[in-house]
């Protein structure tokens, strides 16, 4: 191996010590020096530690959400803080101008990868966003230039100061503190190792000096008394001691050697033209039981690779792959990855992540429904909970019922038109066209018609309805659920996933006490118009759930009596929660029902934004805390409770929303809701007033609160791919600027835009 060649250097009032950077997610065992110096006391008596370092580096780009585990560099280099780092400890891998994405032939990898039209139009996608080099990060690079104007200052990265302490007098062998970097500090009574990867270890002095003497990978530790101070000004290598201790309180100072560091590495360095993906499980089924895990590895020369169990993680992983590009603006710039080898384990928390549209009440076009999905896909939400129909229109358009479409669809009888226009309706073909390009990209499609109230039935079925109310069902009406079996089944041919949504919430029951037959009926059986809701529902799980083999789901408000109750429901319902989050809690997961949550009381509905002023509104979004510390979970569940929540959705009701203001409205708060649903508190390092008695986490410069250039970062690559999320503070994006000159991403936008007015022309000339 390459021999040592930062040495500790003993000058007067100084120790010169190296620089062993960053953040350690992933061990590595790297064989480890067990020589130490012990130098004595004295000669240290008015000393201080400063670190030089060689060279200065801008940060890494990071992927978004925040993954699980990465490391940077062969030294782990930390990629939130705008640190030095030491020659050699990376490279820089520039790109070639094309970059193939193909199947992997290694051992273990699934032979259909080849001859799959998912897997090749993926890798036909990522390679060509790779062979374009699209914008990672502002101009400049990571951080320069990007909208956020807080890039230049990266919060710097610092230990808690009241992480719980364990005693005890043995050596951990269970990690490998080798090539970590990590010292024992001997604070009063107490010795702590800092590492970035672990929680403090208190002991007592004796325990101290003997742990850390069986400690292969730690030379020494700083002791320092009652009247001595020891300060981490950031969690990589500023170290502040003083004053040092006199000598009557010991005669040694410890001091830690990092193990020797691998060859140093060339600034820029093998270009990189290939990616290879070994998935291996063949299956293209995406549901719930998915796994969507997937690693991540950039060489410092060699091809790339992404392993997965399915196509699906190979998805997450390619989109963290393009996230990683640093892009270079001017004559000769180039595309790169910084700060090679890259290594990225990851995988969500949560299995439904979940955006909901609502096109019910402002109609949304096919392009627009398919450029949500794109954009969903590059935050790795994986659910579309899509609000088909409403009170106020009905555009799914049905074989077996025409009319529902073609009286319900804009414009119709409640919201006329005075332009002739033809009718806002989502055919047959274009309902499956949605389906097959939000699969493309890892996104599930999840149908919500409303029933019994607000579904806009009536428009084309007004016999079904009643006299009281034209947007409720009469339940009453057997052949309502005749109806009901036929147009669900229907649907079930075009929306393949295992979740069929329907709605069950704000029925007025008035509806039913106002009409004359249905009040008639509730006499004739005893039923008031409460107990009639519930018989609804009773219905529908003995006669209509059964022949449709999906999993229904359901709106859960906070009045436990309103809506489908667990007890008329299939044992296997999802319960969405949609008022407060207080109301998983305390009533659908104890009783053991299933949940996800979209929390109106907790500012998930983005059409009602909190914040001030709408570039904060993804703040509130961001913070959101749960009764017990941990906002979706709770400590105290078993693990069967925690089991039970599925996870959330920010939610998009369409009243004031349509196409024109969608993307300034949901995705600043909805990608921050994105990363809330794919990582756990400990690795964003959420902060103990947000969760409190969060342990063994990051430190708190990973939360979005402390480091918002992350999220600025990411809505600049949206914006890069005509994703018009707007900023979160002043600064720049490439795409600000009208260069004068089209991209090829305003190219591909505009022949999508020439294809949808063709199919809108196709469609005016066919029949329904």
């Amino acid at each position: 191996g390459h021999s040592m060649q930062y040495m500790y250097t003993l000058i007067p009032m100084h120790i010169h010590i190296p620089f062993w950077a960053g953040h350690r997610d992933q061990t590595t065992v790297i064989d480890r020096p067990t020589t130490r110096m012990r130098p004595s006391m004295t000669a240290w008596s008015s000393a201080a530690l400063l670190v030089v370092f060689a060279s200065l580096v801008l940060a890494t780009p990071m992927p978004f959400p925040l993954p699980a585990h990465v490391s940077f560099g062969q030294c782990e280099l930390d990629p939130l803080s705008p640190q030095p780092q030491l020659n050699g400890c990376a490279t820089a891998r520039p790109l070639t101008p094309t970059v193939t994405v193909g199947c992997s032939a290694e051992p273990g990898c699934s032979s259909t990868c080849t001859s799959s039209a998912l897997f090749q139009g993926t890798f036909s996608r990522y390679s060509a966003r790779l062979s374009l080099g699209e914008p990672a990060q502002g101009e400049g690079g990571s951080g320069g230039g990007s909208q956020n104007s807080h890039h230049s200052a990266r919060a710097s990265r610092t230990p808690s100061s009241n992480q719980p302490t364990t005693a005890t007098d043995q050596p951990t062998n269970s990690v490998d503190h080798g090539s970590t970097p990590h010292w024992w500090v001997l604070n009063n009574t107490n010795c702590n190792l800092h590492d970035l990867a672990l929680q403090c270890t208190g002991l007592s002095i004796d325990q101290c000096k003997t742990r850390c003497e069986a400690d292969p990978g730690c030379a020494g530790f700083l002791y320092t008394p009652r009247t001595g101070s020891f300060q981490l000004k950031n969690a990589s290598c500023w170290v502040d001691v003083g004053p040092l201790p006199p000598a009557d309180y010991g005669d040694e100072l410890y001091v830690m050697r990092p193990s020797p560091q691998p060859a140093p590495l060339p600034a820029v360095g093998v270009p990189l033209s290939s990616v290879e993906i070994c998935v291996s499980d063949p299956s293209e089924h995406l549901g719930s039981a998915t796994d969507e895990g997937y690693t991540l590895t950039v060489p410092v020369d060699g091809v790339a690779t992404v392993s997965a169990l399915s196509i699906f993680g190979a998805m997450h992983g390619l989109e963290s792959l393009t996230q990683l590009l640093d892009v270079r603006v001017g004559s000769g710039a180039v595309t790169s990855i910084p700060s090679c080898p890259v290594n990225i384990t990851d995988a969500p928390r949560f299995e439904y992540r979940g955006l909901l549209i609502d096109s019910g009440r402002h109609f949304l076009p096919v392009s627009h429904v398919k450029h949500v999905i794109e954009a969903a896909a590059m935050v790795k939400l994986n659910v579309i909970h899509w609000h088909l129909v409403d009170s106020v229109s009905f555009a799914t358009c049905s074989d077996k019922f025409p009319t529902l479409c073609t009286e319900g669809a804009y414009p119709n009888a409640q919201s006329p038109s005075s332009i002739n226009v033809s009718k806002a309706m989502y055919r047959k073909a274009d309902l499956v066209e949605v389906v097959a390009f939000a699969k493309s990209r890892g996104v599930r499609v999840v149908p919500e018609w409303d029933v019994p109230g607000h579904g806009g039935w009536s428009f084309g079925m007004p016999e079904l309805s009643t006299l009281a109310c034209a947007d409720a069902l009469d339940v009453t009406r057997p052949e309502l659920y005749d109806f009901l079996t036929a147009f669900l089944s229907e649907m079930g041919d075009i929306f393949t996933d295992e979740l069929l949504f329907l709605g069950g919430d704000e029925l007025a029951t008035s509806c039913f006490d106002g009409s004359p037959s249905i009040a008639a009926w509730m006499k004739a059986h005893g039923l008031n118009s409460s107990s009639t809701e519930q018989y609804f529902w009773q219905q529908m799980s003995a006669r209509v759930f059964p022949k449709l083999n999906r999993t229904i789901s359901v709106w859960r408000a906070d009045n436990p009596n309103k809506g489908p109750q667990g007890v008329n429901m299939p044992s296997n319902t999802v319960f969405n929660v949609y008022q407060s989050l207080v109301t998983a809690w305390s009533q659908t997961i104890p009783r053991g029902l299933q949940s996800v949550v979209s929390i109106a009381g907790s500012n998930w509905y983005l059409d009602s934004q909190c914040g001030g002023y709408n570039q904060n509104a993804w703040k509130c979004v961001y913070n959101l805390k749960g009764p017990s510390g941990s906002w979706l979970g709770d400590p105290t569940w078993p693990s069967a409770e925690s089991a039970l929540l599925k996870g959330g959705e920010a939610a998009m009701w369409g009243e004031g929303i349509n196409k024109d203001n969608f993307d300034a409205f949901v995705w600043r708060a909805a990608t921050a809701a994105a990363e809330r649903l794919w990582a756990t508190e400990q690795s964003l390092g959420c902060p103990d007033t947000v969760c409190p008695g969060i342990t063994g986490q990051r430190p708190a410069a990973y939360w979005l609160h402390d480091n918002p250039a992350r999220l600025a970062d990411q809505l600049c690559r949206m914006s890069s791919r005509g994703i018009r999320t707007g900023p979160i503070d002043p600064g720049f994006c490439p795409s600000d600027a009208d260069t004068g000159t089209p991209t090829i991403e305003d190219e591909l936008q505009r022949l999508e835009a020439e294809n949808a007015a063709l199919r809108v022309l196709l469609r005016r000339a066919q029949p329904l």
